[in-house]
């Protein structure tokens, strides 16, 4: 019991046995405003406790949505390195590919074209050969 709501008690109590309604009353407004703010007083306490267990209840929340993106996150990134890596090996394996195969086309188109040289420059000396001798007939 606080010290205002025995005050309103005692002031109460003494209006009662000597009579004095106007105390007895004042001894009731106080001992009831006492009351209530003792009330209001325990009201406030539970409303901040119980503030307290929400923002603690939606810290926890946000800190586990906040872990849960974290590692979908980290998993999106695998993914998107592992589509990455095999893309990257197709593409090598395409491209490897076509190197080799390139550079067979041109070891053969150069093989071809020493073929076509020799053979040019052979006939070339032939065609000089006869123009000479007719050259020399006339």
């Amino acid at each position: 019991m606080s010290v205002d709501k025995m005050k309103g008690q005692i002031k109460e109590t003494t209006g009662k046995l000597s009579g004095d309604k106007q105390m007895e009353v004042e001894g009731k407004v106080e001992k009831t405003v006492a009351e209530t703010e003792e009330g209001a007083s325990d009201a406030l306490e539970a409303a901040k406790e119980k503030m307290g267990d929400v923002v603690d209840s939606i810290t926890d929340a946000v800190g586990d949505a906040y872990e849960g993106a974290k590692d979908k996150l980290a998993d999106v990134v695998d993914t998107v390195g592992d589509a990455l890596e095999s893309a990257k090996d197709k593409l090598d394996e395409f491209f490897g590919g076509t190197a080799e195969k390139a550079q067979d086309v041109a070891e053969k188109t150069a093989d071809k074209a020493s073929e076509v040289a020799e053979n040019t420059s052979a006939k070339a000396s032939e065609v000089a050969e006869q123009a000479s001798e007719k050259g020399k007939k006339r």
